[in-house]
């Protein structure tokens, strides 16, 4: 060999000797390897409410906890643009949160929530009242006696239907009308009822 000396990069055992004019010789074993390059991070952070992997878009009715991840560490998180650390929370306000995650390659995933709490309905004073909010659905019920109309009025947040038994057990007919506010009026005479509606069974009430 010539000068220069050049060891190249590949892989494998070198074996260098040299000597001078009266044949002394040095003598060295050079052994390369190269570093694995490791793959090109393209795999962006994952974004889940519990064990559901969240998309472009999702909807709840209540307060929701994030677990952000990524295969190789996630760099940072964002909620509308602020800056968050664990635990990743969206508060249980109406309102639309867009959520941003990076790793430090710049991969990222985003998602917007909108949350929109199930709306509770106020009875009136003095009314006899049952209100059932279980996230799906929402429910007020109450009597009314005036000088015009006997019944029961019930806003729901969803379609139910509404039975009503006499004492002795017999199906009575009465008349509904829908109101301005979504509520169903339910005509009925003065006189003790049991009522199915949706999910209230045999409900005993009174008209009086």
């Amino acid at each position: 060999a010539s000068e220069p000396y050049i060891i190249p990069a590949v892989d494998g055992t070198y074996e260098v000797v040299a000597k001078d004019e009266k044949g002394n010789q040095a003598k060295t074993t050079i052994t390369i390897k190269l570093p694995v390059a490791e793959p090109e991070d393209e795999e962006a952070p994952v974004i889940k409410v519990g064990d559901d992997v969240l998309g472009a878009t999702a909807n709840y009715e209540e307060s929701v906890t994030l677990t952000i991840t990524d295969n190789k560490g996630v760099a940072s998180v964002t909620i509308n643009g602020t800056p968050a650390s664990e635990p990743y929370i969206i508060p249980a306000v109406d309102g639309t949160y867009e959520v941003v995650a990076k790793d430090e390659k710049g991969n990222q995933a985003k998602t917007t929530i909108t949350i929109k709490l199930p709306v509770v309905i106020e009875p009136e004073p003095g009314d006899i009242t049952i209100i059932e909010s279980s996230g799906v659905q929402t429910t007020v019920f109450r009597t009314i006696k005036t000088d015009d109309f006997s019944g029961i009025e019930v806003l729901a947040k969803e379609k139910m239907s509404i039975e009503v038994y006499d004492e002795s057990g017999k199906r009575v007919k009465v008349g509904t009308a829908k109101m301005e506010d979504g509520a169903t009026r339910v005509a009925m005479p003065v006189g003790k009822y049991k009522v199915n509606m949706g999910m209230f069974k045999s409900l005993d009430l009174e008209i009086k």
